[in-house]
């Protein structure tokens, strides 16, 4: 006769570090999720709960709470622990570690708890798995556009994913989730484009260069 609901604060505040104070859930979404039995009652309870300490609650399907979870938080550890293994077992470490500064260190910094880690990615194994087979894709599709692209392509590349970001960091600080923005040229064009465009123009110079000048 127990009803169980699974909780998860996301925790306000992207920079600075974390410190214990009163209004360290507010506007922050706190993630419910229950099985179809639940009692309606015990999801009342943890609504409440999460109301109580200034947080909105969000209720979400356990498999799809996961799948986010794999992409936004857990898949940048990995990415920070395969970084660190490579760079401490490469054979320049011992004179790149001095040149390792502030960006490396956020990077790689997993905390202090190896048995916490490992049980948490375990038990999200499977959307880890699928998360990390499309950043292989990503890795890949970057590899080409390094090696083609000129520095005005990257560029444009970059002021596109930058302003991604900022848009996305703006929004988070002041938890304004119901917010509208006016999405770019760039971005009206759909998901995408900006790489579309990239490797239509590599496929188009490639033939020219297989033409030959006129």
């Amino acid at each position: 006769e127990v009803h169980f609901v699974a909780g998860h604060p996301v925790i306000t505040g992207l920079t600075g570090p974390l410190e214990p104070r009163a209004d360290l859930f507010e506007k922050s979404v706190f993630c419910l999720a229950a099985d179809v039995e639940t009692h309606p009652d015990a999801l009342e309870l943890a609504s409440n709960l999460a109301r109580r300490v200034g947080a909105e609650p969000l209720f979400i399907d356990v498999q799809e709470h996961d799948g986010i979870v794999a992409l936004v938080e857990q898949l940048p550890q990995l990415l920070g622990l395969a970084l660190m293994q490579m760079s401490s077992e490469s054979s320049g470490w011992r004179e790149a570690r001095r040149l390792a500064g502030r960006r490396f260190a956020q990077v790689t910094d997993m905390g202090r708890s190896p048995e916490g880690l490992a049980s948490t990615l375990h038990a999200n194994r499977e959307h880890l798995v699928q998360r990390l087979a499309q950043f292989q894709e990503e890795l890949a599709a970057w590899q080409q556009i390094l090696a083609d692209v000129n520095e005005d392509e990257l560029a444009l590349l970059l002021k596109k994913i930058i302003g991604d970001r900022e848009q996305w960091e703006s929004v988070a600080s002041r938890q304004a989730w119901g917010e509208e923005t006016s999405p770019g040229a760039l971005q009206e064009e759909g998901p995408g484009f900006l790489r579309q465009m990239f490797f239509g123009n590599l496929l188009r110079k490639r033939g020219e260069d297989r033409k030959g000048p006129a």
